[in-house]
């Protein structure tokens, strides 16, 4: 796997090269890489094509516990679209977009299965913001961010981007082991 970083921005190559080649949810994900290209971004996201990856991060100064997280979580969507039980479609994955809200429905409760794998392997963090804006009980509060609310998080997205009951079905994902 070719690592292609030119504005550095992962600090530490080795400990990066260690997260690809042994991700908790398909050991090899490396051999399955032809070339991963680092993109300079606000915030991480990835793109696959192919056996090429992109991957969009901020610039790292050091890697620390967040930084690690941030790596597992984006190769965990790089690790589900190459294991075959998954499967992932590239084609069904755009058919979302005809519906309002279902592409970024689905990558939502995409995100939470990714989580949930990685709190049950001890790896998920919190990443982001201390406190965050969310209904509960139907008003909106501004809350300070535990682990324990995460769920509730994604919840009140999905319902807030039409999805009924979405808590029932997030409870179902973050509590599958």
């Amino acid at each position: 796997m070719l690592i292609i970083d030119p504005a550095d921005l992962i600090p530490d190559r080795s400990e990066f090269e260690k997260i690809v080649s042994n991700h908790p949810f398909l050991k090899g994900l490396d051999r399955k890489i032809s070339n991963v290209e680092l993109e300079k971004a606000e915030r991480p996201s990835v793109m696959v094509e192919g056996m090429e990856v992109i991957l969009f991060l901020p610039k790292y100064q050091v890697v620390n516990d967040t930084v690690i997280y941030v790596l597992h979580h984006e190769f965990g969507h790089v690790a589900d679209r190459f294991n075959e039980a998954f499967q992932y479609s590239e084609t069904e994955r755009s058919s979302l977009s005809a519906k309002k809200y279902w592409l970024e429905n689905f990558l939502e409760l995409w995100n939470v299965f990714i989580d949930s794998r990685l709190h049950a392997v001890g790896l998920f963090r919190l990443y982001g913001l201390s406190q965050i804006s969310m209904k509960i009980d139907g008003k909106r509060r501004i809350v300070d961010r535990s682990i324990e609310r995460v769920p509730l998080e994604h919840s009140s997205f999905l319902e807030s981007r039409g999805f009924r009951d979405a808590h029932i079905v997030v409870n179902a994902i973050t509590t599958v082991r």
